[in-house]
């Protein structure tokens, strides 16, 4: 299973990169304002050819607060723990997450949390069918066979090592549509919920998903990753 970390954007490795941005922000504030007074004469109160601390102090704060408020509210940090997203993400690799006001989508890498042994825990999937989707299993061998999001076969494209098609247990696919089967029968054609997505670990054979958990609630959600720093 992958876990991820939060951290606080807020850390001292945070900090710095923070207060870098707003920085760089400030400078480009201020040449702006040099090149519109200086380069082009425009017409200005003459006070304001003086370029003061406050000058550069000022858009500094107010950049700075803004980037804070970003970092806090809409996008965070996180950290992978595990192997079951592979070779999407690594082990201990970092990434950014938005989290604001987030619709899932198809082929999102998505933030869930859920109950876990030791309570509460994040994992990390990727999105294969949403809200209003038609689900079907073919049985091709007894007990296993393959699954179609809205008549398309599913394939996992992001394990590198294996292009076959991929196989489902029939016990996998009753899992993963639970919530559509009445009294338990099995159906081999369901229409997911609303509110209700179906998400899946790319290193397929080594993952916690779906398949064991069931369709997953969009409160469940706690946003996307946009971003991974390194490989």
């Amino acid at each position: 299973m992958i876990i991820v970390t939060f951290n606080n954007p807020l850390t001292k490795a945070w900090l710095p990169i923070i207060y870098i941005i707003g920085a760089l922000l400030s400078i480009v504030y201020l040449l702006y304002i040099f090149i519109k007074t200086y380069i082009y004469n425009e017409e200005i109160d003459e006070t304001s050819k003086e370029f003061k601390i406050y000058d550069f102090i000022a858009p500094m704060v107010v950049m700075t607060s803004i980037i804070i408020m970003i970092f806090g509210n809409v996008i965070v940090s996180g950290k992978v723990d595990g192997r079951s997203m592979e070779q999407t993400l690594h082990h201990n690799q970092d990434i950014l997450i938005y989290k604001f006001n987030y619709v899932p989508k198809i082929d999102d890498v998505i933030i869930i949390s859920r109950d876990g042994s030791n309570g509460k825990e994040l994992i990390i999937k990727r999105v294969i069918a949403v809200p209003g989707d038609k689900i079907s299993f073919k049985e091709t061998i007894p007990g296993f066979g393959f699954i179609f999001v809205n008549d398309t076969l599913y394939q996992n494209r992001y394990l590198k090592e294996d292009r076959s098609p991929t196989m489902f247990s029939k016990d996998e696919y009753m899992k993963m549509v639970e919530l559509e089967l009445h009294n338990g029968n099995y159906d081999d054609e369901v229409t997911l919920s609303k509110d209700y997505y179906i998400a899946l670990g790319d290193n397929f054979n080594n993952s916690s998903d779906s398949r064991h958990f069931g369709a997953f609630h969009i409160s469940q959600i706690g946003g996307k990753m946009i971003f991974k720093f390194g490989g």
